[in-house]
């Protein structure tokens, strides 16, 4: 993957929404020099055309009240065409008496980040957070949108349905070339019938002329016959099996491109900031997409929500105990079977058997040596 720095604007749109021009100039003053001149400006009423002609990659809502940008985000996702093609990230700007609601809002996962700008106490806030949008915009480029994998499954589809038909095909061929040895048989049959009648008769001359005939003349042409049918029949069903793949050949590459660049990822839930930071990095180093939760019950929501190849998991939680978080993973039909390792500070004996016993499917001391953790890593993901 050929990911752009986190800061790079050459190709990128911040698409902003208001309806305050005091506000838009107040924001525009905010920001550093590259983020400015990559700025475009909308109302809520341009919002479903705007993202579709500028293709933003980041999209700002800095209206005079929260609920107006909330409004005009969703009516987005209600109505454009492209809004699940085109990869982008959203920051909202709100005043301090709104803070709770727009956290609120970017936990649900209207937003992904939000920023304080009246009163404006951190000027430097709101470049910090484009900043950040972009490197996470960076990194989601690696891995195709979803238009890419519907596309890719219609592509499959109709290849699964081309290949059923071929397969079809294959039996009426069956049918054809087991008529063309019928055949071939009944003549064989036929024949011998009249070379055994002539020599029941002991008409030897008669019999010698048949046999001379039929080896010489008759089943020669037959088997060419036979032969040429089921060739014929062969090339035509073969022909039309590969054009049927050929069709479809660049959807299978794409689709194994998308595959070996496709990115696992791990759930880290970790309330110590200084293990998570270790882990993480350990992770990424391993090619993985890291998302992080503080606690258990955050961590089962997000499970809830997004799907996951593997859990790493501490024991001590602030809630919820690491291993009642796992107990209810185990209990969820859909997560049974996802790999999840213990991370824990202690040894005992104890500790392991109840790890093992609850389901996990590693155990892993804290802090983790980095190339253990790689080593668990590519046996649980199957990744070298």
């Amino acid at each position: 993957m050929n990911a752009r720095p986190p800061h790079a604007l050459d190709h990128e749109v911040l698409l902003l929404f208001s309806d305050d021009k005091d506000i838009v100039e107040h924001v525009a003053q905010m920001l550093e020099p590259a983020h400015r001149q990559a700025l475009r400006l909308g109302r809520a009423d341009e919002v479903v055309q705007l993202f579709g002609e500028l293709e933003p990659g980041v999209l700002l809502y800095a209206f005079s009240r929260l609920e107006l940008a909330e409004r005009t985000h969703l009516d987005l996702y209600r109505n454009s065409e492209r809004v699940f093609d085109v990869l982008h990230e959203t920051v909202v700007l709100c005043e301090g008496g709104e803070v709770h609601d727009a956290w609120a809002l970017c936990r649900r996962g209207i937003f992904d980040d939000y920023v304080v700008v009246r009163p404006l106490h951190d000027p430097h806030r709101l470049d910090m957070a484009l900043r950040h949008a972009l490197a996470r915009l960076a990194y989601r480029r690696g891995s195709p949108s979803q238009g890419e994998l519907r596309r890719l499954g219609e592509e499959i589809a109709a290849l699964h349905r081309g290949l059923r038909e071929a397969l079809g095909r294959r039996g009426r061929l069956d049918e054809r070339q087991a008529a063309l040895l019928d055949g071939l048989q009944r003549r064989v049959r036929e024949e011998g019938a009249r070379l055994l009648e002539a020599l029941q008769r002991d008409d030897r001359p008669t019999a010698d002329g048949l046999l001379r005939r039929f080896a010489e003349e008759a089943l020669p042409r037959e088997v060419a016959r036979v032969s040429a049918g089921i060739g014929e029949a062969v090339a035509s069903w073969s022909g039309t099996l590969e054009a049927e793949l050929e069709a479809h050949a660049p959807a299978v590459a794409r689709l194994a491109e998308v595959a070996s660049r496709a990115r696992p990822a791990v759930l880290l839930v970790e309330d110590s900031e200084m293990d998570a930071e270790v882990v993480t990095a350990v992770l990424e180093e391993a090619g993985c997409r890291v998302m992080r939760c503080w606690d258990g019950a955050s961590a089962l929501s997000r499970l809830a929500e997004e799907p996951a190849d593997l859990v790493l998991l501490d024991e001590g939680l602030p809630d919820l105990s690491g291993l009642d978080v796992l107990r209810r993973i185990r209990a969820s039909g859909r997560l049974a079977e996802l790999p999840v390792v213990m991370l824990t500070g202690r040894a005992e004996k104890e500790v392991v058997e109840g790890a093992i016993a609850a389901g996990a499917s590693d155990f892993i001391r804290k802090p983790p040596a980095r190339d253990l953790l790689l080593s668990r890593l590519q046996a649980l993901l199957g990744r070298s």
